[in-house]
Parts: structure tokens; sequence; C-alpha cells
């Protein structure tokens, strides 16, 4: 058996210039060109009939179709993987995941408008109710007078009316408005936009904006005792969905939506504590309670966004392995045709 002239060796793969059948030509054409070049390649893989040995003249590394190593993802990456070396093969590879996930964007942004209703009413009119609950049922304590203030003579009604106001005047009509935008600009991208990579740009300044907002109003707010922990519950929260919702597969954008919001975080801690000391003095306990309580939600924030991060990495290196993989069947499948024409 004689082995093909531009027989690629078992375990390699071609450098992306040899592999730009399918990237460096109109998206019409290369789907067009990657359907034809399956159907015949599927056919010739089929197992052979007995009187039929049209394989013969291939070998088995011709036909070899095992995942790239890290090897091969090396010779056509940088930075660890994170880039591909041609910049054609990378607005490639950001356009088939932004089209692959294009479905899960417009789901994130109905899961935030929900949640954003079921963290209200998990943080402003549950504890309440409890409240109410407890005052009923408890016996004379210290400082019950000061801590139940009145609110066992209150109906649901009223306390509902009086923990949410604020929320649907306020929080709610920024988040459906932020919901609708952000489903708006979506579909844009993916209709008419030549790139869709686009769309993962346009969800990451969203999502990153909207946690911004979050950060800002709750210190104009002035709750500034109450707001390291209120603040890192809605950054976990939203950060989930970002990971997990958005669409967005991209580590480096991920990346630099973390490195913002902890900064704004930091930030956001030194006008509270400027502010309590203007208002309270330097040793009040109002100051003191954000000094505890800041640490200790930083440390939290800090290893979840590690964690986060950390496994957004790895699955990019997964996906780019995978992407060149099916670039490597492709080239594969077009030398097949190649040598069987």
């Amino acid at each position: 058996r004689q082995r093909g002239a531009g027989a690629l060796p078992m375990g390699e793969s071609p450098a992306p210039e040899e592999l730009g059948w399918n990237l460096f030509q109109d998206d019409g054409e290369a789907d067009e060109a990657f359907g034809k070049s399956s159907l015949l390649s599927s056919q010739s893989l089929s197992p052979p009939h007995p009187h039929n040995d049209s394989l013969r003249f291939f070998t088995d590394a011709e036909l070899d179709a095992t995942p790239v190593e890290r090897e091969s993802l090396k010779r056509h990456t940088r930075l660890y993987g994170l880039f591909f070396k041609e910049l054609s093969v990378e607005i490639r590879f950001m356009d088939s995941q932004a089209t692959l996930r294009r479905r899960t964007g417009y789901w994130g942004y109905r899961i935030i408008s929900t949640m954003a209703i079921l963290l209200d009413l998990s943080i402003n009119l549950l504890p309440q109710l409890y409240r109410r609950w407890a005052c009923s049922v408890a016996e004379d304590f210290t400082y019950k007078e000061k801590y139940c203030d009145g609110i066992g003579q209150k109906s649901t009604t009223q306390i509902y009316n009086e923990q949410t106001d604020y929320f649907w005047k306020i929080y709610f009509p920024v988040v459906a408005g932020w919901a609708i935008v952000g489903t708006i600009v979506h579909r844009i991208i993916h209709k008419y936009g030549r790139h869709k990579a686009y769309a993962m740009l346009a969800i990451c300044f969203l999502y990153t904006a909207l946690m911004l907002f979050f950060i800002v109003i709750l210190t104009v707010e002035g709750k500034c005792v109450d707001w390291p922990m209120s603040v890192a519950l809605i950054m976990i929260m939203l950060q989930c969905s970002f990971v997990l919702f958005s669409g967005t597969s991209s580590f480096v954008l991920q990346l630099a939506s973390s490195v913002i919001l902890l900064a704004a975080y930091g930030i956001t801690y030194s006008v509270c504590s400027l502010e309590l000391a203007e208002q309270h003095g330097d040793e009040s306990a109002e100051r003191s309670i954000l000094r505890i309580a800041y640490p200790f939600c930083i440390m939290i924030l800090l290893v979840f966004y590690l964690l986060m991060l950390a496994g957004s990495f790895f699955r990019e290196r997964r996906e780019r392995m995978q992407f060149l993989q099916r670039i490597t069947i492709g080239s594969q499948h077009q030398e097949i045709i190649r040598q069987k024409t």
C-alpha cells in the first residue's frame, strides 16, 4: 500500500492555513462545502462491501479522527490556548460559539427578571414576616418593644406594600428595561450582524452594567451598614446567571467583568467607610460593623470568582480543542476526496 502524498501523520493536525477550506470563505459557501464533503466522506467511510475494497489505499493514520492533543493545541493557539494564532480562525470560533448559545442568551434575560422578584421577596418580605411571627409568639425579652415596633398589628398586605414598594418603583423597571434592551440587541446582532460574536460582547457589557448599578444604588440609598452582604449576594446571583445562562463562554470576557466588579466593590467600600465616619464618627458601631462585614464578604467573593474563572478557563480550552478537532476531521475528509478523485 502506498501512502498518499498529502496525507497527515497520525495525531497531527494541519496548520491553520492548510485548514482554510471552510474558514476563509463566505459562510454560505463554507456550509455548502462542508455538507458536500461530509456526504462524500460518509459514503467513502461506510463499511466496504466484500467485493469492494476502495479503501485499501488509505492508511489508518489518514482515517484517524482522535481528538487533538495538547501539543497540537499549543501549535495553533497562544496564551495557554485562549486565542487561535490566525485571526480569521479566532473570529470563526467566536461566531460559532455565539451561534451555538443563541437561545441561551434569551433565557438569561428572562431568568434575571424572575430572580430579581424572588430575591426581593427573600431579602425584604420574608424576614419581616418572620419578625412578626417571632414577636407574636415570643415572651417578653430585652429590647422587645424596640425590636417589634408594632409589627404585630400589621397585616401581610401592609408589610408587603411597605417592603416591596421601592422595588416595584425603582429596581424592577430597571431590570425589566435592561432585559428588554438586551433581548432586542441580541436578536438584532444574530439576525443582521455579520459576526455573531458581537452578541457576547453586548451580553458582557449589559451584565456588568447591571451589577455596577446595584453596587452604586445601594450606596446612594445610604445603606452602607448592610451594604457588603447585600451587594455580595446580588453579585453572586448575577455572576452565576452570567456564567450559566448568558450564552457567553469567553473566559476573557468573564475575567474582564470580574476585575471591574471587584474593583468597584473595593472602591464603594472606601466611599461607605468615609460616609459612616462623617455621620457617626471613626469609632462608631456602624463603621465597626462595616469593617467586620467587608473582609468576610470580599473573601467569599474572591473564592467564588476564582472558582468560576477556573471552570470557565478549562471549559473554553476544551471547546477550542473540540473546534480544532472538527477542522482536522474536515481537512481529512478533503484529503480523502482529493485522493479518490
